[in-house]
Formats: C-alpha cells, structure tokens, sequence
C-alpha cells in the first residue's frame, strides 16, 4: 500500500464523496 500525501487526499475523497452519498439530506 502507498501512503503518500497524495494518496491519503484521494482516500478522504473518496470518503467525503460516500459520505455525501449515504447522507443525500445535506447535499440536497
């Protein structure tokens, strides 16, 4: 596994982006 900085800010995005997706209230 790869853990630079670069990798970590795509992990975090891909968790905002789940989050935003179970959570569909606060986008809308």
């Amino acid at each position: 596994m790869l853990w630079c900085p670069e990798f970590q800010e795509v992990v975090r995005l891909a968790m905002k982006v789940e989050r935003a997706a179970a959570t569909p209230k606060i986008i809308e």
